[in-house]
């Protein structure tokens, strides 16, 4: 009986240990939406052509985004 009780105790701390360890890593790197839009905004233009679009598309957002929001753009 004593060593029945002994294994049991063994097998619930080993339960505790596994679930601590479960429930601490749980989020890894690439499960944050907000990660993939930091790698998205990290990129680096390699020509003035690529400069030259994404100046104009980033013109196209403020200026959808200023709709948007207040009705007009600049």
């Amino acid at each position: 009986m004593k060593r029945l009780s002994i294994y049991v105790l063994l097998l619930i701390l080993l339960g505790i240990i596994f679930i601590r360890v479960a429930f601490h890593y749980r989020e890894g790197f690439g499960y944050n939406m907000g990660t993939i839009i930091q790698l998205q905004t990290s990129h680096v233009p390699n020509s003035p052509e690529e400069m030259e679009e994404e100046q104009k598309a980033y013109i196209r957002q403020v200026q959808h985004d200023l709709i948007g929001l207040t009705g007009s753009g600049l």
